[in-house]
């Protein structure tokens, strides 16, 4: 053994102990029963054959490389490989599930075995079974080997394989979503990629929406009428399990022999609606298609209820309780961007501080949950006679802040507006037996002066208590 293999193997063994008997085998691809337990020998790396080895050390590089296992991703030295991140050869998608997924599973188990895509050294997509193995130096036996073939419905691996990657891929791509409408996008584009139909369709009911994509919409070609996609979401819904279009005929729905689309399948999208799948030849969809479709269909309202949650914890963190406008962790976000807007485009930005004259006298002569009602009155008066794109926030207690982009010295006309139909509200409440007025103080962020946002908020602030003395005397 020359020295330098030597050297490289010492080096190996600290940070792998666990393996260093497996190490000094010839060539380092035998013995596997040392590091693994298994009786099982590393061989070449063909498809179907044995496993090829690589050894991540604890900060994920590759500290040894068999070289098969190089082969495998398109690279005929292993030096190659050597002092890289195992995420080199794994597409972005991969390393998140990878990351998210995988390795608690294999912190959590100490090994862990599946199949995944990765990347090989020219860009192409290569399929690998895997069988990972946690070291106790915190570093990884990474197994590899090309996928078997497929033993489903005795398909090749070439086409069941890929459309199963595609589909782990694409609800990877529905998880990263972030509202509602990159979740309806993103379902009909992974239906068409996976199943290939003329028309991939989303119809939720519970959103009222209907949404649809396919090659079978372009100009000049018939489109499945919508009753139709709506019948089978109803079917759909009722039955709570997949619809074929046969199925439809025998429940003595519509005639798809009048229609140019002759095949479809429609997978319940839990009680929201269905995604269905439509092509115009006859028998198109196998029982894989269903399965495929069910999936994403199960990923696809399980994304939305997430959708719910997600948004009801974003309305609530950025909104006051009480009044349901705005709040102050949300005045830090949208000064911001009003803020960048302004300099961008050198226009102005108003403030107006607003707060309650008399109030003190509404808690203390009600009670505080009249206090209460009167702030929600307030907010929704203040809330009605801005523009969409200006912003109201409750600044604290029954101080208000309103952000007016693009207003300058428009803003006293506003002030004005707001003090009238805060008399005009006095004359019609039932709420309190007196009058309450409106203490308001403006201000105008100019990005060409040296003053700053803040600045400007204390001045609109300190204006307010002007006015709200001279309202005293």
């Amino acid at each position: 053994m020359s020295s330098k293999k030597k050297k490289k193997i010492e080096q190996l063994s600290e940070n792998f102990e666990d393996i260093k008997d497996w190490l000094f085998e010839v060539d380092g691809r035998s013995n596997l029963a040392k590091a693994t337990g298994e009786k099982s020998t590393v061989t070449g790396g063909k498809k179907g054959g044995g496993k090829t080895i690589a050894l991540l050390d604890s900060d994920g590089l590759f500290s040894y490389v068999d070289k098969t296992f190089a082969g495998l991703f398109g690279y005929e030295d292993p030096e190659e490989l050597l002092g890289k991140n195992w995420q080199s050869l794994y597409p972005s998608e991969k390393v998140k599930e990878f990351t998210q997924t995988i390795l608690p599973e294999l912190n959590e188990q100490g090994t862990w075995k599946g199949e995944i895509a990765g990347e090989g050294k020219d860009g192409s997509r290569v399929y690998h079974c895997l069988e990972l193995t946690e070291t106790r130096n915190g570093g990884i036996i990474w197994q590899a080997r090309n996928c078997p073939e497929s033993d489903i419905a005795g398909e090749p691996e070439t086409e069941v394989g890929e459309r199963i990657f595609q589909l782990r891929e694409g609800v990877a791509k529905l998880q990263d979503t972030k509202s509602k409408g990159e979740i309806y996008d993103t379902a009909l584009k992974v239906a068409e990629n996976v199943l290939t139909p003329d028309i991939s369709v989303l119809h939720l009911e519970k959103d009222r929406s209907l949404m649809a994509r396919g090659n079978g919409l372009g100009e000049n070609k018939p489109t499945l009428p919508n009753e139709i996609c709506a019948r089978l979401t109803e079917l759909t819904l009722q039955k709570d399990q997949v619809i074929r279009g046969e199925d439809f005929q025998e429940y003595g729905q519509f005639d798809l022999s009048q229609q140019k689309y002759k095949s479809i399948v429609s997978a319940p999208v839990d009680s929201r609606g269905a995604l269905q799948v439509v092509t115009s030849e006859r028998g198109y969809f196998t029982e894989e298609d269903v399965n495929l479709l069910q999936i994403l269909a199960h990923h696809v309202g399980e994304r939305l209820s997430r959708e719910e949650v997600e948004g009801d914890l974003r309305h609530q963190a950025i909104h006051d309780q009480l009044t349901g406008l705005y709040n102050r962790h949300y005045l830090k976000e949208v000064l911001t961007k009003e803020v960048e807007r302004a300099q961008r485009y050198g226009h102005k930005l108003s403030f107006l501080m607003v707060d309650i004259n008399g109030f003190k006298e509404v808690n203390d002569s009600y009670s505080h949950t009249t206090g209460d009602k009167v702030l929600v009155k307030v907010g929704e008066l203040l809330q009605d006679n801005v523009r969409e794109v200006d912003t109201v926030v409750r600044y604290g207690g029954d101080e208000f802040l309103i952000l007016l982009p693009e207003t300058g010295d428009g803003s006293r006309t506003v002030v004005e507006r707001l003090k009238t139909k805060m008399e005009n509200w006095n004359e019609e409440n039932e709420i309190i037996d007196f009058p309450l007025t409106l203490a308001i103080g403006s201000s105008n962020f100019d990005p060409e002066e040296e003053l700053s946002v803040e600045e400007k908020i204390t001045e609109a602030d300190k204006k307010m208590y002007e006015d709200k003395r001279n309202s005293q005397v």
